[in-house]
């Protein structure tokens, strides 16, 4: 098939050659300006259709053949991994990718398509595994034909690699070159077998078979000879062996022209600083040079090079110095071939203090010693610190810091002993070693104990030996002993007999008299004083009676049991202990007897629980009983309690009583309730005390509390008694009492007169405790009174509350506006509640105001002779008639105060005022007068030329232009009908007119409209409108109007029409409905409300409970989830707006926190990894008390990016569960469905009693929940939520979070979060705005052709030139320098420019690669450039001399 062959030339001046050789030539051809010359159409038109003639051409086409197919690769994960792709063929082929018959498309995955047109690259980066592995096709497609070709891609892991996979140890750097000059990209790798090395250009393969100037030499290095701009871009190079194919970091080659640049020493630009550090501390000392060209920079420590000669910086050099212990002189140096320059930078290291002088006891007490040091130190120290301790003590020294001085008292010691000191100086570095540790000992004090083991015996019928030991606490060198005894215990110890023993611990006493009881006390004595007396010791004065056992002591055992130990009384063998005799008694009961063999304890078993013993104990021998030991006192543990009653409930039957009905506890034994007792308490009243009934009987369920106060939520609980006490109480219900009608009136009734038909009352509500109940609103009774008695039946308004106003001494007020002006009222206010009226206040006489008329509606017109005509219309009619007017008028000169007044009929309508001087403004006011007085005037301001201003009182002005006043063409203006008043709410309504038929003299409309019944102090308003419908705005609230309405045509207003009264709806901000609770757990109570609010805005509302505490939420949210509070604990909840700093409207709720039933957390036993079943060990309950259920609550955990797992809640009480509800009540199928898909917590089990263990993620069906299969790799963590029925309430409690539950995962998957799910989203609307601001720019360029091109010619880079001294591998353009450390943020954009030529010729500054600036902005971005010591000035631009 032959066709013709379409030639596409462009012509330098636009000239255009299309299919079946056709020339089109464009209309702007002819005005394109070319380098220096014009080509017309005229004179090259017969040259073209000659060379058009030629080139048509027949061939035959042919199907796509692959001319490079792609290679298997095998990357690493987060790695780069390309396909190359080409193809030929007439046409030329389309190539395009696929992957399992599915085109590429993801945003990692890029394809960049040869220049040429014949393939494309497939570049995927990063690569991931293992989603990216897989067969990915190359598919080439024309006209004729189709063709593939397929490969694989590997992708590994880092720990997986193989040892000879291919390693880049050295990758191409960036780079600057001169055009014209060599530029050498280095690369070397490693790898078993040796790799390959290829390169890359902008993605794209390098052929250097093709490019005679781009060679790769054999050490893996791409040389570009002659090197052009054509030659500047991103290069990398890739090793590839048979174990897989590794990239290196791209790099880019920049080619700059030459140029000529003048040469400038080194300087320091940043000179280095000095720093003081810690000891071991770290610092960076920057050292940052520059000049032309750009100097190599060095650190050194003496003659020490710090850097090395290989890899010396150009321009900015950072020594890092780490863990510094010593204080040294670092020198940075600077050298180019123009010089050599150095400073100093000194780094101090801060010391430590020097250890203080050794101590020195001054001195020394009982309990403190007194040390005193020297410093030690030359330089200031910030405090001392004192170590002591005890000196035969190997324990860590105590401390005492903080010390400002060197003199301290360290107190707090043990009498007489010896302790070690040492002092520590502390600066801002820290502390330094101790100083030299001083022994010192405390002075003697009496001892702090009495002797220990006093004990006795008879030696003979007179004479008894008594030993003890010494004390335990005897503060010092014990002198002696004192011995004090009586047979008298109740005389003062002042008067016993006393013996003093010195060197010994026994006494004998002699010439006791038989067969009497003695008492013994011992003391110890120091040089200071006495020690405290020891216990009585009795003896008895009989030959071979034991004294009294020592050291009687009482241990509990159990409820019912009592462990008595004691030391035996010292004897003879001769008067050996043959028994022992306890005596003991339950409080006041009497005394019971026990003897028993020999022994140092005795267990006293059958004793009752929860009671008080008293015991003494003695010794018998063969020769009678002895002494008894001193009284003590232990009482026995309450017995194990029994649950308390089941199933409480309570009602209110009337308003002073509450039914309470329960169930017996549940026990094993039988008959052991002994009876029943209650506990209840008003919550709302913090006077009132606890009450409680006792003894009511075991066989009562059922019992009446009476004398409540009416209207009062109360606590109520009730317990079980047994023989061993009272149990556990019940978990308290909250119940209110029944209503009644309030007892009191309300206080502090107040009315005010407002105005001839208005007064204001107010008052607070009545005593609270007299209230009975919820105050639902308040009724306020007003009747007129004349000569002293009610001449009208009374008049009622009603004031409603809303639930969430405040009851106990709030402030209401009500604005009654029907009064009789000049009446006698009398006013009472009254409270009601639910059931009824309570009783009125004692009445209030009060006397409205007079009623003064309304606003008369003037104007002002010029008169024939030069005056001013004035007409009028009455005010609206009020309850007094008009019976005058008084006009009265001046100049409208402020300083003038001399007015004309003029006394006018009530039937007077019009007033003349003659012979006003021409070209002067004048004031008019006019007043009606009623009997009540004079009214409010209404002001004209007129001018006798040509301009009057008509004014109210409220200083509106209406311009009337009297040249368009045709006083002789009056004609009847109808009047308008059919008024009526809608849509009235609190501040607005809508007045509705009929247009008046048969008259086409009409300009419009004005309504009038006031407070009704004014006295004067209110404004009328006017307004002029064009249509039959007007909307009054500015209301008040509960206030009544008046309107009137009338016709306007060119010459004047006409007649008003009949008046409307309107009356305005009081106002009422209701912000939310519904605010209960919904939920409420042992720690936090979910609050739910229904919001108002009808636009889009945040609605600041405020939660108030508990002690004063709140919480900010936006009402639109309609619920909050109140955190932190205390189990079982009652709390009052209001719900008020934040835009009201009064408070405002209120709502109220109350809520039981649940109790802790489940104090102690599931416990994790056994995990079977290959079931993924994970067997936990349930919490025990407390008590099973109105339990409705538990249920198994399981969270997954949200995994981080590191791959960790995060708990978002602390605690199950943070957690939001009215998800977890509407499962629980079946309202949430479409949500279980959604969890499987989002990980959020779901119900696992349902339990009426909870078992011991429970198998987590077994598949089973528990109470209608499914136990759900738990996912590998995901961490679940769970807790237990029970389910209470307290009274009307329902409570939550729950158990803490279990420990996490884990499985790994087989193949470690990629972590998709919330974030990489939105890039699916975001990506695609960013790639499009990304690819319209490229055709933009197109088109900006394209439009502008030869001056870009003129700027590319005019532009000339200056590059350094090369010098032996300088490495050829490092930059040295200052321009790229300056880029490369330090960046700068980027120019702006401008609207004016200058052209290179300016630049160069008037300025003398020449560009360095800068776009150009506004010469309004030049003299500042001068100064920005010399900022920092002209560095980036300097580099920027440079200045000819």
């Amino acid at each position: 098939m032959e066709r013709i062959v379409t030639c596409h030339l462009i012509f330098r001046a636009g000239y255009e050659c299309i299919h079946s050789s056709v020339i089109r030539i464009p209309k702007q051809a002819n005005e394109r300006m070319a380098r220096g010359h014009m080509i017309y159409y005229s004179a090259c038109q017969p040259a073209i259709l000659l060379l058009l003639s030629g080139l048509q051409l027949v061939h035959m086409q042919s199907a796509p053949r692959f001319t490079r197919t792609p290679t298997d690769q095998i990357g690493v994960q987060g790695g780069v991994a390309s396909f190359v792709c080409q193809a030929t063929g007439d046409p030329q082929p389309k190539v395009s990718w696929s992957k399992k018959g599915k085109k590429v498309t993801n945003q990692r995955f890029e394809v960049i398509e040869f220049e040429d047109g014949s393939g494309s690259v497939l570049r995927v980066q990063p690569l991931r595994t293992p989603r990216d592995e897989g067969i990915y096709e190359c598919v080439a497609a024309n006209e004729i034909g189709e063709i593939s070709a397929s490969t694989r891609l590997g992708v590994l892991r880092e720990d997986q690699l193989p040892a000879g996979f291919p390693s880049i140890d050295m990758g191409p750097q960036l780079k600057v070159v001169e055009r014209s000059r060599t530029a050498t990209m280095l690369c070397a790798a490693s790898g078993t077998p040796d790799p390959e090395i290829t390169w890359f250009k902008d993605f794209l393969p390098i052929d250097t078979n093709t490019h005679g100037r781009i060679k790769q030499l054999r050490s893996g290095a791409l040389q570009i000879d002659q090197s052009e701009e054509t030659d500047q871009g991103k290069y990398e190079c890739v090793a590839t062996n048979s174990e897989g194919t590794r990239y290196s970091t791209p790099a880019n080659l920049y080619v700059r022209e030459l140029r000529d640049v003048r040469r400038i020493p080194p300087r320091f630009s940043v000179p280095p600083m000095d720093y003081e550090i810690m000891p071991g501390g770290s610092v960076n000392i920057t050292c940052q040079a520059v000049g032309v060209p750009m100097p190599y920079v060095k650190w050194m420590l003496g003659a020490e090079d710090l850097t090395p000669e290989d890899d010396m910086p150009i321009g900015r050099n950072v020594l890092e110095l780490t863990n510094v212990r010593q204080s040294a002189n670092y020198t940075c140096v600077a050298m180019s071939t123009l010089g050599v320059i150095e400073t100093v930078a000194q780094i101090t290291v801060k010391a430590l203090p020097n250890p203080p002088g050794t101590p020195i006891v001054m001195e020394r007490s009982a309990t403190s010693i007194t040390l005193m040091w020297d410093s030690g130190n030359p330089h200031p120290v910030s405090y001392y610190i004192i170590q002591y301790r005890p000196a035969s003590s190997t324990d860590p020294f105590k401390e005492i810091d903080a010390i400002a001085t060197t003199r301290y008292s360290v107190g707090g010691l043990s009498p007489y002993s010896h302790y070690h000191f040492r002092v520590v100086a502390v600066n801002s570095i820290g502390g330094g070693p101790p100083s030299q540790t001083v022994e010192a000992r405390t002075a003697e004090q009496a001892p702090s104990s009495p002797p220990r083991r006093v004990r006795g015996r008879m030696l003979s019928g007179s004479t008894a030996m008594v030993q003890w030991e010494e004390p335990e606490e005897a503060n010092g060198q014990v002198v002696g002993y004192r011995v004090y005894y009586t047979s008298d215990s109740l005389l003062p110890v002042s008067q016993w007999e006393k013996e003093m023993v010195r060197g010994a611990n026994f006494l004998n006493i002699r010439d006791l008299t038989p067969n009497k009881t003695y008492f013994i006390r011992v003391l110890a004595f120091t040089a200071v004083g006495d020690g405290p007396l020891s216990s009585d010791l009795h003896i008895i004065a009989k030959t071979g009676v034991p004294s009294q056992p020592t050291e009687l002591k009482a241990e509990v055992k159990s409820e019912t049991s009592i462990l008595l130990s004691w030391m035996p009384p010292a004897h003879s063998g001769t008067d050996a202990i043959t028994g022992y005799e306890l005596i003991y008694r339950l409080g006041d009961q009497p005394e019971q007897k026990i003897t028993f063999d020999p022994s140092s304890s005795y267990l006293l078993k059958n004793l009752k629980p929860f009671s008080t013993y008293v015991f003494q104990l003695a010794a018998r021998s063969k020769h009678g009983l002895g002494a008894f030991t001193s009284e003590i006192t232990i009482q026995t543990p309450q017995t194990q309690s029994i649950p308390p009653p089941q199933e409480v409930t309570c009602i209110s039957p009337s308003s002073t009583t509450l039914l309470l009905s329960w169930a017996p506890p549940i026990t094993d034994e039988i008959d052991v309730v002994t009876g029943y007792s209650i506990r209840y308490l008003a919550v709302e009243r913090e006077k009132d005390s606890v009450q409680r009934i006792s003894d009511i009987p075991s066989n009562c369920f059922r019992y009446r509390i009476e004398g409540l106060k009416k209207g009062v939520l109360y606590s109520v609980t009730v317990a079980a008694h047994t023989d061993s006490g009272q149990g556990p109480e019940s978990l308290p219900i909250l119940v209110r009492t029944e209503e009644d009608v309030p007892s009191a009136p309300p206080q502090g009734v107040d009315v005010v007169v407002l105005n001839a038909t208005s007064a204001r009352v107010s008052w607070r509500s009545p005593v609270a405790e007299r209230q009975h109940g919820k105050i639902r609103g308040y009724q306020v009774t007003y009747a007129r009174r004349t000569a002293g008695e009610r001449s009208a039946s009374p008049k009622m308004r009603e004031l409603l509350l809303t639930d969430s106003q405040p009851q106990n001494d709030s402030e209401h007020e009500l604005i009654v506006t029907d009064l009789w002006p000049n009446t006698e009222y009398s006013v009472a206010v009254a409270a009601f509640t639910s059931k009824g009226d309570g009783p009125r206040c004692k009445p209030i006489i009060i006397r409205t105001k007079p009623s003064l008329p309304g606003l008369p509606l003037l104007t002002v017109m010029s008169s024939d002779d030069g005056g001013a005509m004035l007409t009028w219309q009455p005010p609206p009619v009020g309850l007094s008639p008009v019976i005058g007017y008084r006009l009265s008028y001046g100049l409208a000169d402020p300083a003038s105060d001399s007015f004309m007044v003029q006394e006018l009929d009530s039937v007077a309508r019009s007033y003349t005022v003659p012979s006003l001087r021409v070209g002067v403004q004048y004031v008019f006011r006019l007043a009606a007068r009623t009997i009540w007085g004079y009214g409010s005037s209404a002001q004209v301001t007129f001018t006798t030329s040509n301009t009057a201003e008509t004014t109210t009182d409220a200083m509106v002005t209406v311009p009337v232009t009297i040249a368009d006043v045709n006083m002789s063409a009056q004609e009847d203006v109808p009047l308008l009908v059919n008024v009526t008043a809608r849509n009235i709410n609190s501040s607005s309504a809508i007045l509705r007119w009929s247009r008046p038929k048969n008259y086409n003299g009409m300009t419009g409309y004005r309504v009038w409209f006031a407070v009704s019944y004014s006295n004067g102090t209110d404004v009328a308003m006017e307004s002029d409108v064009s249509e039959t419908t007007v909307v009054l705005h500015g209301l008040r609230a509960n206030s009544e109007y008046v309107a009137r309405v009338c016709v306007l045509s060119k010459n004047g207003p006409g007649p008003y029409s009949l008046p409307i009264s309107i009356k305005t709806q009081p106002e009422e901000e209701v912000f939310a409905v519904n605010f209960r609770v919904k939920a409420a757990m042992k720690s936090s109570v979910l609050l739910t409300w229904e919001s108002r609010t009808t636009n889009s805005k945040a609605q600041s509302l405020v939660i108030l409970y508990g002690d004063g505490e709140r919480v900010e939420v936006d009402g639109r949210l309609g619920q909050k989830l109140v955190n932190n509070l205390k189990p079982q604990s009652v709390y009052t909840f209001q719900l008020t707006s934040k835009a009201d700093p009064t408070g405002g409207m209120q709502h109220r709720a109350d809520a039981m926190t649940a109790p802790n039933l489940l104090s102690k957390k599931p416990q994790l036993l056994e995990k079977s990894s290959s079931q993924s079943i994970a067997t936990l060990q349930l919490p025990s309950v407390q008590t099973q008390a109105n339990v409705r259920g538990f249920y198994i609550v399981v969270v997954p955990l949200k995994r981080q990016r590191g791959g960790n797992f995060q708990n978002a809640w602390s605690d199950p009480d943070e957690m939001n569960i009215d998800e977890l509800l509407r499962e629980i009540n079946g309202t949430g199928r479409s949500v279980r469905l959604r969890r499987q898909v989002e990980a959020k917590p779901y119900i696992s089990a349902h339990f009426q009693n909870l078992p011991g263990e429970f198998k987590l993620g077994d598949g089973h069906v528990y109470g209608a929940f499914l136990n759900r299969a738990l996912v590998n790799g995901q961490e679940y963590v769970c807790f237990v939520l029970a389910i209470l029925e307290l009274g009307q309430n329902t409570v939550y409690s729950t158990s803490p979070f279990s420990d996490a539950v884990l499985f790994s995962d087989v193949e470690p998957q990629p972590i998709v979060d919330e974030e990489e799910g939105l890039l699916w989203v975001v990506g695609p609307v960013l790639a499009v705005i990304f690819i319209i601001s490229i055709v933009i720019l197109i088109l900006l360029f394209k439009s502008k052709p030869d001056r870009k091109r003129a700027e590319l010619e005019g532009r000339k880079c200056s590059f350094p030139s090369s010098s032996k001294a300088m490495s050829s591998q490092h930059p040295s353009d200052p321009v790229e320098l300056r880029r490369i450390n330090f960046p700068t943020a980027g120019n702006k954009l401008i609207k004016r420019r200058l052209s290179l030529t300016l630049m160069k010729g008037v300025l003398g500054i020449r560009m360095s690669s800068h776009p150009p600036v506004s010469v309004s902005e030049l003299p500042a971005h001068i100064e920005r450039m010399k900022a920092n010591e002209n560095l980036r000035f300097s580099q920027e631009y440079e200045v000819r001399h």
